[in-house]
């Protein structure tokens, strides 16, 4: 019973090795989706009287018009909220129009943040 088990976990790990070795010899796949360099970003929260608000702030760095989603979640003492939008920024040669930011409302100006966002050329 035992040899079984050892040739069964040989295979195995002979076909893990095999699958990994394949993937590195394939070529990285290019998604059409802007590099990192491309979008400056800025978040942090900001006060206007008593509104308390926590925004993220995206610049495009690239010559293409961006189209990108910001997804933000904060949670803290006083409950959760979460929000998302869809920000469209010009070519950075366009100036101001290249700057983007999203304000989500929250109650008080700290938690735990989680921000993601997903950027790709527009058409």
């Amino acid at each position: 019973m035992s040899i079984l088990i050892r040739t069964v976990l040989a295979a195995g790990l002979a076909l893990a090795a095999f699958t990994s070795l394949a993937r590195a010899d394939d070529p990285p796949k290019d998604d059409g989706a802007p590099k990192s360099e491309c979008i400056g970003t800025e978040s942090d929260f900001k006060t206007e009287g008593k509104r308390i608000f926590y925004e993220v702030a995206l610049e495009n760095k690239c010559e293409k018009k961006l189209r990108c989603q910001v997804f933000i979640n904060i949670m803290n003492s006083r409950g959760s909220v979460n929000g998302h939008r869809t920000l469209v920024l010009a070519a950075k040669a366009e100036g101001e129009a290249a700057k983007r930011s999203y304000r989500l409302a929250t109650r008080e100006a700290s938690g735990m943040i989680q921000v993601s966002r997903e950027c790709k050329f527009a058409d």
